[in-house]
């Protein structure tokens, strides 16, 4: 928006001071300067102040854009580095969760076979679906 009235008050410019060129050329030998020159002469400082002004503006205001923008991002950030905490945590009660649920949904089970086993070979059970270096598929 700020763009639109800046290219505006640059083609006013542009127009006034072809106007004034127009003039001076016409009455070269006029050296006194004509209330009209003086309106233009006038009206071209004004315009000139509120363009460098209008450009000033417009370039604070993408500044302030950009920093909003960053400020955006790093809350996004933040919110993505929190549900990645939140999942690792959830992960981690999975690992102990899942094998001794399976390990439970083994035990439970009323086979013939599992009812003359003890409970140390269902524990051993359970402990082997956890991977560790301490018990070998040998040693079961």
């Amino acid at each position: 928006m700020l763009e639109v009235q800046a290219n505006r008050l640059r083609r006013t410019i542009a127009t006034i001071q072809a106007w004034s060129s127009l003039n001076q050329s016409k009455s070269s030998e006029e050296p006194r300067e004509t209330p009209q020159k003086q309106a233009a002469r006038s009206l071209l400082t004004d315009y000139q102040h509120l363009l460098s002004r209008t450009e000033r503006l417009s370039s604070q205001c993408q500044a302030q854009l950009a920093l909003l923008m960053n400020r955006a991002m790093i809350v996004e950030s933040n919110k993505a580095i929190g549900q990645a905490q939140e999942a690792t945590k959830l992960t981690r009660l999975a690992f102990v969760f899942v094998p001794l649920s399976f390990t439970a949904s083994i035990c439970g089970m009323n086979l013939a076979i599992h009812r003359k086993r003890t409970i140390t070979v269902g524990l051993v059970r359970g402990l082997h679906s956890f991977p560790s270096p301490v018990l070998r598929h040998d040693d079961v």
